[in-house]
């Protein structure tokens, strides 16, 4: 099933939009925590391989 399909087939069955845009949002956030977590370790790695 496809995405427009999905929202689609949702809004027919009476879910509200809001709650696809709020589900969206939290993906959103939780791939950024991820990204910024790798890099930021990432960044403490290669600047303790200097140090030695």
């Amino acid at each position: 099933m496809t995405f427009p399909r999905y929202v689609y087939t949702a809004a027919a069955r009476g879910v509200p939009a809001e709650a696809n845009v709020i589900g969206c949002a939290v993906f959103l956030l939780a791939i950024f925590i991820v990204l910024a977590t790798q890099i930021n370790s990432e960044v403490k790695r290669k600047r303790l391989a200097k140090k030695h």
